[in-house]
């Protein structure tokens, strides 16, 4: 199992700079494809939101200016993505170059809400990269709609990479284990990472939701895989889980951290009600998630 198809939602903002350099950086090590999705909503999109709010029509100009702002952002994801892959070295070629060098980026621009957009085209990558901003604040990656389209839509793995990231080949992996199908789909995904990395722990918070030979049946298939891991069962303490966890991966010195998505259903509120919206805002290192 290997990474050479990686798919990273842009917006044609500034911003996205820190998602192209993880996903470049992914690349890099991986000799793998970088494409970059920009999407376009359509005037039946607004036409749609308009219905919303009883407008017959949008107001005088608008049409235009949306028109004008398309133009300006896909613009400026051309240019950020030029610049980005020349700091790597990646070439840019067409997004529908079948023979593409093995590192390189292209522009993909879809018609359409990017949530939609990403939910169709994850399945052709092995890898969806989003930026993330661990800085205690109540926001998500980029949106947190392209986390589900991600993970439920498009059944890919998402890595989730804070600005500050400069290595996406890790030595220190910590999976996060409860013993639920999620998490063990994670490890599935996480294969590329941990097999390159000098130490990977099974980090447990507290009793498992399942039985104890699943922790056994995961450390039999690391192990078949050639990843030798060290399980380490924390206790439970006056903290929230999602502390405790990302407490004890600093204390391995973690730089990535695995984990299951959508553990407790497909409901957004119960992903973000619990360890997961934790993480997502205040996780230091890359975070790979799978549902």
């Amino acid at each position: 199992m290997s990474i050479k198809a990686i798919l990273v939602p842009i917006e044609g903002i500034e911003h996205d700079i820190h998602a192209l350099r993880g996903a470049l950086r992914l690349a890099q090590s991986n000799n793998a494809h970088v494409t970059a999705l920009l999407a376009q909503p359509t005037e039946e999109d607004f036409a749609v939101t308009w219905a919303r709010y009883s407008m017959i029509s949008p107001p005088v100009g608008l049409l235009a200016e949306i028109g004008q702002d398309a133009r300006s952002r896909e613009h400026a994801a051309a240019q950020l993505l030029e610049r980005a892959a020349r700091e790597f070295g990646a070439p840019v070629v067409p997004a529908d170059q079948v023979e593409a060098p093995p590192f390189s980026a292209s522009l993909l621009v879809e018609r359409g809400y990017l949530t939609r957009a990403v939910a169709a085209i994850s399945p052709f990558h092995d890898v969806v990269v989003l930026g993330n901003d661990p800085d205690g604040v109540d926001i998500l990656p980029l949106d947190g709609s392209l986390l589900e389209a991600t993970l439920l839509m498009g059944r890919r793995p998402a890595l989730l990479v804070p600005k500050l990231a400069h290595d996406m080949v890790p030595s220190q992996v910590v999976i996060a284990w409860s013993g639920s199908i999620e998490g063990a789909q994670a490890v599935k995904s996480a294969l590329p990472f941990l097999s390159q990395a000098d130490n990977v722990y099974v980090l447990r918070i507290g009793e498992a939701d399942c039985p104890e030979s699943h922790d056994r049946m995961l450390m039999i298939y690391l192990r078949l895989h050639g990843i030798p891991a060290e399980l380490r069962i924390v206790e439970h303490s006056q903290h929230s889980t999602g502390t405790s966890l990302l407490s004890a991966a600093t204390d391995l010195q973690a730089d990535l951290l695995v984990m299951g998505g959508y553990t407790h259903g497909p409901f957004r509120q119960s992903m973000l009600g619990g360890v997961t919206r934790h993480v997502l805002k205040h996780a230091p290192v890359p975070v790979l998630m799978a549902h």
